[in-house]
């Protein structure tokens, strides 16, 4: 018959488990590996003031990725003066127009009415 060593804890002396598997093992509350070691960062809140065009850009920007527009045709959709909603713009690009047709479009929509 084998006789099996009693397995007792370091840390408390309960017998069945070592200090690796102590209940009563201490966590820390920080995580280190090597010399990185994280600390508890304290972050300061500041209050960002935008004024309203930059608001307004921000809106076109968000349009212009839910649309998927190139960023060349969406500065001279800008540089045009926005002649068009961005989703018309997006429909005249879902035509298969190339893209100086497109910056065509763009520099004339304001016109048509002339020509048309």
């Amino acid at each position: 018959m084998e006789s099996k060593k009693a397995i007792r804890c370091s840390l408390c002396g309960a017998m069945d488990h070592n200090k690796r598997t102590c209940p009563q093992k201490h966590i820390e509350d920080t995580f280190a590996r090597g010399d990185n070691r994280l600390k508890q960062c304290d972050y300061i809140e500041e209050e960002i003031e935008i004024n309203s065009k930059k608001e307004s850009f921000i809106r076109d920007l968000l349009d212009k990725e839910s649309y998927d527009i190139t960023n060349d045709l969406f500065k001279n959709w800008l540089q045009s003066r926005r002649p068009i909603q961005l989703k018309e713009l997006r429909y005249v690009m879902d035509k298969g127009l190339s893209k100086d047709s497109i910056k065509l479009y763009l520099e004339l929509a304001n016109e048509i009415d002339s020509y048309y």
